[in-house]
């Protein structure tokens, strides 16, 4: 009974590493969060969403290259935090085509550039 138990124990293991969704990639490098792809961008990036997903906590883009954040049609959303994105210092980052869902506010900017096209932002 026990080595049937560790049998099924592996299997569900290797299951979900298989089926496993990466979040985001640039170019064929994929990544299991979007933070995980904003600390490897380079200068002309374009972090490519995945899937839609929800966020635990505040998304930070401070980076000094210029990269685009496209969502490709999926979801990004956020509950019981402030924002969803948020640049504190420099950086120029675009975010596109997809939505933006929050409780509170989609994107802060202390600093720096973001442009934001042709996104839906629902709050509510």
């Amino acid at each position: 009974m026990r080595k049937i138990t560790i049998l099924l124990s592996a299997l569900l293991i290797a299951f979900t590493s298989v089926f496993a969704e990466n979040v985001a990639k640039i170019g064929d490098q994929e990544y299991g969060t979007l933070a995980e792809a904003i600390a490897a961008v380079a200068e002309g990036d374009v972090i490519t969403v995945q899937e839609s997903f929800a966020l635990t906590e505040t998304v930070v883009l401070d980076a000094d290259p210029a990269y685009t954040i496209d969502l490709n049609g999926k979801t990004v959303s956020i509950a019981d935090v402030n924002w969803l994105f948020r640049l504190n210092d420099k950086g120029n980052v675009t975010i596109q085509n997809g939505t933006l869902e929050t409780n509170m506010y989609a994107v802060r900017a202390n600093a720096g550039q973001i442009q934001l096209k042709n996104l839906v932002i629902i709050i509510g």
